[in-house]
């Protein structure tokens, strides 16, 4: 371990990226290297292997190693490139070796005995086998319809694939609970959430949106970024903790339902059931940096009333005239009270609908208006501006939603600072705004892919997911 952290730390500059090797061979295959350098090539490869020779047995990339030590390099250029090769192998089992570490509350440098190193193999192991189960459960998820309020399917798979990794479940309509071995009621709880139902596919797809293909790091699916990887890589999170009775708090798994429709059976009627939440940490795409806070939502119905006509004949109480003028007053509406985390208060007209003939005037138009509130109002306090300022019926869907933020000063932002965790301020709504406890939004995945089409997470941003969530979980244990 010692010296795969050497050879990380001095050969830093000759790491050889795999993926530009041939580019690079033919850039160098016209450049002469003479006797001094062929010689340094090749005493550097020797201390390569006498630096790595204490990992390569305890890593699966032993045989690659192994092969490229044995071979014969007469080419000067193809000794540069192995010592590059080996000192590549040799960061990787650096950053392996202290992703574990880290997990174990090891300090790179520290000797350790046989026992300790068996902890640290058996640590990696359990790390991996979670990031593949993560993957292997997306897969099965994609592959089932689960638009919300039919998530059934998915609420079955999800408990079933708990259950035979020996994990005892609940069950509250088709939101699954599960909670970690030595549950203590004694201890805090932190919540782990995420949905797994989905919006319906829109007509830009051009692949299955049910089948769960992989192509370049590449995971397609609906609801594979939205939120099937934060799901599954906190699924796999609970799984590595379930069994561990050294935690100075509970762990508790909600994979729930409804949240894409705010329906009234998902996140909001199982809180009640739950013990008092200390904190959660609701899984949503953020490109794994964590959101402090969220913008409120607020969907209206605008609703226009005028007068309905023939066409033919002059009507000075068109609802379609009328409404223009309170699409133009909502566009520049704006509001004093800035944030500093979430930004200004924005409106958005999202939907006009009026009329059913080509030669009738209707008698009214109705406006879709979504508002996105920081955390400087409330959301009755925008319903009573807009219902005083535009000349038309105002009827707000919810006032429930309002904007969430956590306070800097808790402890899972020390844990987070400590881990040098990005922390931004969210525009999206989720879960958050359905809990009263503190909470942050976290997960793999780009909100940005989120209701696209040919919808898509990187293989790669799961099994760092299971990873981060992990080192976080562990610090703020180490901190709680």
């Amino acid at each position: 371990i010692n010296d795969s952290n050497e050879t990380k730390n001095n050969y830093s500059n000759l790491l050889i990226d795999k993926g530009e090797y041939q580019k690079a061979k033919q850039i160098l295959s016209s450049i002469a290297i003479d006797e001094p350098q062929y010689k340094d090539a090749h005493e550097n490869l020797e201390r390569v292997k006498g630096l790595l020779k204490s990992s390569i047995n305890s890593v699966d990339k032993n045989s690659n190693i192994n092969n490229q030590l044995k071979l014969d390099y007469d080419d000067p250029i193809e000794a540069a490139f192995a010592v590059g090769e080996v000192i590549q192998c040799g960061a990787d089992i650096g950053n392996i070796t202290s992703e574990a570490l880290n997990l174990i509350d090891v300090e790179p440098g520290t000797e350790l005995e046989q026992s300790e190193l068996e902890s640290l193999q058996l640590a990696d192991e359990l790390i991996q086998k979670n990031q593949n189960n993560a993957v292997t459960l997306l897969k099965q998820l994609i592959s089932i319809k689960s638009f919300s309020f039919q998530e059934d399917e998915t609420a079955d798979t999800i408990q079933e694939w708990l259950k035979k990794n020996n994990i005892k479940t609940e069950r509250q309509v088709n939101n699954v609970i599960a909670r970690n071995k030595f549950f203590d009621p004694k201890k805090p709880s932190i919540l782990l959430n995420s949905h797994h139902d989905t919006v319906e596919p829109n007509s830009g797809y051009t692949i299955d949106p049910y089948s769960p293909i992989v192509e370049d790091d590449k995971l397609y699916g609906l609801g594979s970024n939205d939120a099937g990887g934060a799901l599954c890589s906190l699924i796999s999170t609970i799984s590595y903790y379930y069994d561990k009775d050294d935690l100075n708090f509970n762990i508790i798994l909600l994979a729930s339902a409804e949240e894409e429709r705010s329906g009234d059976h998902g996140i909001k009627s199982v809180m009640p059931n739950l013990p008092e939440i200390e904190l959660a940490i609701i899984g949503e795409p953020t490109l794994m940096d964590i959101a402090i806070a969220e913008k409120g939502l607020i969907v209206f119905d605008l609703v226009i009333k005028g007068t309905s006509s023939h066409a033919a004949h002059k009507n000075l109480n068109n609802p379609i005239i009328k409404s223009t003028a309170i699409v133009e007053k909502i566009s520049n509406m704006s509001f004093p009270k800035s944030s500093k985390t979430l930004g200004d208060v924005k409106l958005t007209v999202t939907q006009i609908n009026a009329g059913v003939q080509h030669n009738v005037v209707p008698s009214e138009v109705k406006i879709v208006l979504d508002a996105r509130v920081n955390d400087n109002y409330t959301n009755k306090e925008i319903y009573d501006y807009l219902k005083n300022e535009l000349d038309c019926e105002v009827h707000p869907r919810n006032l429930d939603l309002n904007s969430s933020s956590i306070n800097e000063s808790h402890k899972i932002i020390e844990a987070a600072n400590n881990l040098k965790f990005k922390k931004y301020g969210s525009p999206t709504l989720s879960d958050q705004a359905k809990i009263k406890c503190n909470s942050i939004k976290l997960g793999p995945g780009d909100s940005l892919r989120s209701h696209t089409a040919n919808e898509f997470i990187y293989i790669s941003e799961i099994k760092n997911g299971v990873i981060r969530y992990i080192e976080l979980i562990n610090e703020y244990n180490k901190i709680f």
